[in-house]
């Protein structure tokens, strides 16, 4: 699937480039308010967080801005770095965010924020989100993805989810 990463872009944009490159989803990545989401093209969409010291207190105020109008698709919960939008390498709270997970109303989480083909199957077993994301985690060197370990990830991510259905079944 084709994903559209954006940071504090106006919705104009965000819908042309969608449109131009057939994206499957948007992610809103930066600032975004509640609002903006009304102003996008029907494509689901991923709203991220950065997960610090307020926990789960931006997305909740994030949700009630929405009220009853379009709520995100899904919810990206990453590590929060001062002046940073992602992509860091930060390794983000389990425990917290697993222990938010009810403040996300019922929205499927993807989770985010250092992780790597070495740890993800630990993060999913503590946080049971519905998906991970990586970036820097497979990575040789900034900037560059090796195939290696980015096959080494979806491996150890797809084990690691067929785990978790093993175990609720």
């Amino acid at each position: 699937k084709r994903v559209g990463l954006f940071v504090n872009a106006a919705a104009e944009e965000i819908n042309r480039v969608a449109e131009q490159l057939a994206l499957d989803y948007i992610q809103l990545h930066g600032d975004e308010p509640p609002e903006l989401l009304a102003a996008l093209s029907e494509r689901p969409i991923i709203r991220a967080f950065r997960f610090g010291e307020n926990g789960a207190a931006d997305i909740a105020e994030f949700l009630r801005g929405c009220g009853s109008g379009r709520r995100p698709d899904a919810i990206l919960v990453d590590a929060a770095k001062p002046g940073e939008y992602g992509g860091t390498g930060e390794v983000a709270d389990w425990d917290a965010v697993a222990a938010a997970k009810p403040a996300l109303d019922g929205i499927p989480l993807v989770l985010a924020g250092g992780l790597t083909p070495f740890n993800v199957a630990a993060a999913i077993a503590k946080v049971r989100p519905e998906g991970v994301d990586t970036a820097s985690g497979v990575e040789s060197r900034p900037g560059n993805k090796d195939p290696m370990l980015v096959r080494a990830f979806v491996n150890t991510a797809k084990k690691a989810f067929q785990q978790l259905d093993g175990a609720a079944t």
